[in-house]
């Protein structure tokens, strides 16, 4: 439903300024190749560069032709109706004029919160570029650490593996990665050793290609990359590493790109995302400083929530326990030759 309403959401505002006529709407919508014709009028480039502009969640829908499509045939749909409203008049109705004003209204409102809060991303950036937002390309030979267990007989649940079978499978892929470095050592070509011993045959049939890793990779945690990650950011561009357990596996990777920082905009939606509840109560709380908020009407006042002391936590209430970070192992790093 939320998908819905976001991407319903820009179309209905622009149709808002269609029916206010804003100096310049009509030249921006006709800009670029035109996509598909609706009666008399067509849908350009334009359209879709706008829609962008207000609504930035909707680009990486445009990236897939079934994104595009799906995203096209609403435009055609509000176009549709859009026509047809002006053709009977209903852009001169006072309900119609009333509502549109109303989504202006709105539209005006949201800017407030959309300049504070690029303000505060871009800020975001700036102070942490260097350490959240660095990025690097590896390649990767990887062992499954997952038991390998007999399918279950007929009309039996399928067994769980044991801590026997999980130190076993384990034993074996450090071998393996093991056997696989010992390679590489001698001089074997990364792609022959990637594509004859990789458990992960997707990212084989690319030389092992796992793409980009920054210092906030959502797996350090569940799979516990984190030595990994320290051995992406240690290596320079070719050399490889040794074998590095993580909870799925072994993995021996090499970097095939330069360090480099992700530009503003690839990272502007993930940053206003994790900001805007902060942006918002700050810039909430200002304006309450500089306005006085006061209900007059009694019933308002007296349907509010009753406000209730917080509860008080009894003198011997354990302390959360205080842990170290693990400390990272210095990374052998060796070109390929």
């Amino acid at each position: 439903m939320k998908k819905v309403y976001f991407l319903i959401l820009p179309l209905l505002l622009l149709s808002a300024c269609k029916f206010l006529k804003p100096s310049g709407i009509d030249k921006t919508l006709n800009e670029g190749k035109p996509l598909v014709r609706v009666g008399d009028e067509k849908i350009h480039e334009g359209y879709l560069d706008l829609l962008q502009r207000v609504n930035p969640g909707i680009k990486a829908q445009l990236e897939t032709p079934m994104g595009k499509k799906r995203l096209i045939d609403n435009l055609v749909e509000q176009e549709l109706f859009y026509q047809e409203s002006v053709k009977r008049g209903l852009d001169k109705r006072p309900s119609v004029i009333e509502k549109a004003d109303l989504y202006k209204r709105v539209i005006i409102a949201q800017s407030l919160l959309d300049d504070e809060l690029e303000k505060k991303a871009k800020e975001f950036y700036d102070q942490n570029k260097d350490k959240e937002f660095e990025r690097v390309k590896i390649s990767q030979i990887f062992f499954s650490n997952v038991p390998k267990l007999p399918p279950p007989l007929p009309g039996k649940m399928p067994s769980s593996p044991t801590e026997e079978d999980k130190k076993k499978a384990d034993e074996e892929a450090a071998a393996k990665a093991k056997q696989a470095y010992d390679r590489l050592q001698k001089g074997e070509a990364w792609a022959s050793v990637v594509n004859e011993m990789s458990d992960d045959k997707g990212s084989a049939a690319h030389e092992g290609d796992m793409g980009y890793l920054t210092r906030a990779d959502r797996r350090i945690e569940r799979l516990d990359y984190q030595p990994l990650i320290n051995a992406a950011f240690a290596l320079a561009k070719g050399a490889y590493s040794q074998p590095i357990q993580a909870k799925d596996g072994w993995h021996i990777i090499q970097v095939t790109e330069e360090k480099q920082i992700q530009p503003y905009n690839d990272v502007a939606m993930s940053i206003k995302f994790k900001v805007r509840g902060e942006v918002k109560n700050n810039l909430m709380a200002e304006l309450k400083n500089k306005m006085k908020v006061q209900y007059l009407d009694v019933s308002l006042v007296e349907s509010m929530p009753a406000m209730h002391p917080p509860i008080p936590m009894p003198e011997s209430a354990p302390k959360a326990l205080e842990t170290k970070p693990a400390e990272s192992k210095p990374v052998e790093s060796r070109p390929l030759k």
